[in-house]
């Protein structure tokens, strides 16, 4: 659009990497100028990459813009702020202060949770370690992530997260990455799902390493009512990681109740619901559902209330040429 002198993307943290990708050489008119004003969500988001990430484009300018920046600011949004501090403490400074969202808004998990469960350590009791391969649709250069994760279980009826091992590119890379993590951690299986593309993930991982251990588990139901039994065991602190992993916690909190909020597919969270519904099949059987609330009812399991907010407050605000 060569006429075209000035763009503005309002909300841009909603902006998808490919639409970021079309938009930038669409405006291309001498001392054209693209201008993103965005309170981000996470790390993740395509526009704060892009302009935060770590390596920012030559002439690029980002100005952050508190609340407290506006000399216009209206009383009417002062008592909103302020009941926002006293209730909402959790999101304000996401609301307010514009630091990345510690969740989405309905979110099934929360960073919480996962960092009230986080250890450093392996424990010595582990008793099943699994590898769970959740690969994407595609394998061009802008597919998802091919999600692999190794998990397990102890003992104790605890869950871990071991290590993401997700990849992009062809399946044999996929294949070769779970096989590598299957033999690191010398794990009892591999777990796939039956339902989508089961058939090709078995022979692809069986062209790597014949007759490796693959274990098939089946969906009956959307990616968000799968992983909800399993968020269960994240508030009840039954599950932990062993370390940290941005990627895996980001789309972990972008899974609502109404679905997957953030961009393209939750490739590690698929992967890492496979794997602890093959390590807790009582809590996760879907052929008995009163069966499945009663076990987490036995649990003691609270039903966690989350709360909806306007996104309001401090705005990164970038002059792109």
């Amino acid at each position: 659009m060569e006429s075209i002198t000035y763009a503005w993307v309002e909300e841009a943290q909603t902006l998808s990497a490919r639409s970021l990708e079309l938009l930038r050489p669409t405006i291309r008119a001498p001392g054209s100028q693209i201008w993103f004003s965005w309170n981000p969500r996470n790390r993740l988001d395509a526009v704060d990459k892009f302009l935060r990430g770590d390596d920012v484009p030559e002439g690029a300018a980002v100005v952050q813009v508190n609340f407290d920046s506006n000399p216009w600011f209206p009383k009417e949004l002062e008592a909103e702020r302020l009941l926002d501090h006293r209730m909402r403490p959790d999101r304000y400074s996401h609301i307010w202060q514009g630091d990345y969202e510690p969740q989405a808004v309905g979110a099934i998990w929360t960073m919480r949770d996962i960092n009230d469960g986080r250890q450093t350590e392996v424990p010595n009791d582990l008793s099943r370690i699994l590898i769970a391969v959740d690969p994407a649709v595609s394998s061009h250069e802008h597919s998802d992530s091919h999600g692999v994760l190794a998990v397990a279980s102890s003992q104790s009826g605890h869950g871990y997260v071991l290590e993401d091992g997700s990849t992009r590119g062809a399946p044999e890379q996929w294949a070769r990455r779970a096989i590598a993590l299957y033999d690191r951690y010398n794990a009892d299986g591999i777990v796939i799902e039956k339902n989508q593309g089961g058939d090709m993930c078995r022979h692809v991982l069986n062209s790597v390493r014949p007759g490796i251990n693959i274990i098939e588990v089946h969906a009956t139901r959307g990616k968000h009512v799968r992983a909800e039994p399993i968020s269960a065991l994240y508030a009840l602190g039954r599950i932990h990681h062993i370390g940290t992993f941005p990627q895996l916690e980001s789309e972990m909190c972008q899974m609502t109740a109404a679905g997957y909020e953030g961009d393209g597919s939750p490739d590690r969270v698929d992967a890492m619901v496979w794997g602890f519904t093959e390590l807790f099949p009582k809590l996760v059987n879907k052929s008995n559902e009163v069966y499945r609330q009663q076990a987490v009812a036995d649990m003691d399991y609270n039903v966690m209330s989350y709360e909806t907010n306007d996104y309001r407050g401090r705005q990164a605000v970038a002059i792109g040429d």
